[in-house]
C-alpha cells in the first residue's frame, strides 16, 4: 500500500520508486493494495542483498550464460515443484555438482543432486540427494554439508535455488582429479574434464 500511495502522490514510475516487496501474483505488473506478509518481506529483501553483495552471486551473474536448451531444467523445474508441492522449506537444499555447471551454462546434466540438512529425501530416477556419496569429499575440502547449506559464502541463488558455490565445486572436482571419489572404482574422465571446463572461470 505505501509503494502505490506514493507513486500515486508523486506520479512516479515503478523504475523510480520501487521496494523489493515480492510480487503478489494474482495481479502481476498492476499496482494492487493485496497485503504482503513480513515472512515474505524479508525473504524477498534477503534476496536482493544477496544478489547484489553476495560473491558466489555476483560471479554467477558476471560468468554464467543461459541454456534453457538443457536437460537438466527439466529435472530443476521438478525438483523446485517436488520441494514447494509438499511445503519444503528450500533453505535447507542446496544443488551440487553438474547441476551447478548446467546453471553455469557450461556443460549439461543427465540429473540433479542436491545436500540438505534434513531428514527428508526428494529421490527419483533423475533427482538424488548426495549427502552420503559426497560427505567426506566436502569434509576433506574442509567444508560439511551444513556449512555449504547454511553459509551464504558457500552457496548462491538462481530461480529461488541455492546451488554450491562454483570454487568450493572447482575444488571438489581437481581433488577428484586426484583422488577416487565415494563409490567410484577409478578416477573418472569426467571429472577430469569438468575441472578444466572451470579451473580457470
Amino acid at each position: 500500500g505505501f509503494k502505490k500511495y506514493i507513486r500515486e502522490k508523486y506520479r512516479l514510475d515503478k523504475s523510480y520508486f520501487h521496494l523489493c516487496d515480492p510480487d503478489c501474483y494474482k495481479h502481476l505488473g498492476l499496482n494492487c493494495n493485496c497485503p504482503t506478509e513480513q515472512e515474505e518481506f524479508n525473504k524477498e529483501y534477503d534476496k536482493h542483498i544477496h544478489m547484489l553483495t553476495n560473491k558466489n552471486a555476483i560471479h554467477f551473474l558476471k560468468n554464467s550464460v543461459l541454456r534453457p536448451e538443457y536437460n537438466f531444467y527439466k529435472y530443476f523445474n521438478n525438483y523446485k515443484s517436488l520441494l514447494k508441492s509438499n511445503n519444503i522449506n528450500t533453505e535447507y537444499f542446496c544443488i551440487d555438482n553438474g547441476g551447478i555447471l548446467a546453471a553455469y551454462g557450461i556443460r549439461d546434466t543427465h540429473d540433479l543432486d542436491y545436500l540438505t540438512t534434513t531428514n527428508i529425501y526428494i529421490n527419483n530416477n533423475d533427482i538424488g540427494c548426495e549427502n552420503k556419496n559426497h560427505r567426506l569429499e566436502y569434509e576433506r575440502l574442509g567444508y560439511s554439508i551444513d556449512d555449504i547449506v547454511n553459509n551464504p559464502d558457500n552457496y548462491f541463488y538462481y530461480f529461488g535455488m541455492k546451488f554450491m558455490s562454483l570454487e568450493i565445486l572447482r575444488k571438489f572436482k581437481y581433488n577428484r582429479t586426484h583422488t577416487i571419489g565415494t563409490g567410484h572404482k577409478e578416477i573418472r574422465e569426467k571429472d577430469i574434464r569438468d575441472y578444466n571446463l572451470i579451473k580457470d572461470l
